[in-house]
């Protein structure tokens, strides 16, 4: 059976001659998602050149390269999309946040803090993942956050990633789903 960095190299190879723009990393997320492992896990163990865990599902492995070699967001593969200190739920019909939007995350950060108000009340439209309100509501303790989101798709994710916050958090954040 092939070891795991002999899997590791064909899945990267695959994903470099389909164009993604990112096989090496791509691969190695594809891996650990399967495997339930840490990226780092993979790494270190295709460095020894470990064996392919017996037990694995290859027909996963084989079913989540296709879906990236086919330009699905590898986070809507995963299921989960990093942002700042978050790590968010993602799937189809809700954008992935862009690295770019922490910026904007951070200029509305600061625009809260500058307020030097008891209670800054933030309204997030179009919230989709509710990557810069949550964002807020992390950081910025006196913040009082509403998403708002008008997608059937979106607000499923949008609910999953509120509820997901500590309790501090989530007290101080409300969901609207409003009408498309």
């Amino acid at each position: 059976m092939p070891t795991i960095g002999v899997r590791l190299a064909d899945t990267s190879r695959r994903l470099a001659a389909a164009g993604v723009a990112s096989p090496d990393y791509d691969a190695v997320v594809l891996i650990a998602h399967t495997l339930g492992w840490e990226p780092s896990d993979v790494r270190t163990r295709a460095a020894r050149d470990d064996a392919w865990p017996e037990d694995a599902d290859l027909d996963l492995l084989e079913s989540r390269t296709t879906r990236r070699i086919d330009r699905e967001p590898l986070q809507h593969i995963t299921g989960t999309a990093h942002f700042r200190n978050l790590t968010l739920e993602v799937g189809p019909g809700v954008f992935i946040p862009r690295p770019e939007t922490e910026t904007v995350a951070q200029a509305a950060i600061d625009a809260a803090v500058a307020m030097n108000q008891d209670i800054v009340r933030v309204t997030d439209l179009c919230a989709g993942s509710g990557a810069i309100g949550l964002s807020i509501a992390q950081e910025v303790p006196n913040a009082r956050v509403t998403l708002v989101e008008a997608s059937d798709e979106a607000s499923v994710y949008l609910r999953i990633n509120a509820r997901s916050q500590d309790p501090d958090v989530r007290a101080r954040v409300r969901t609207v789903l409003a009408d498309a």
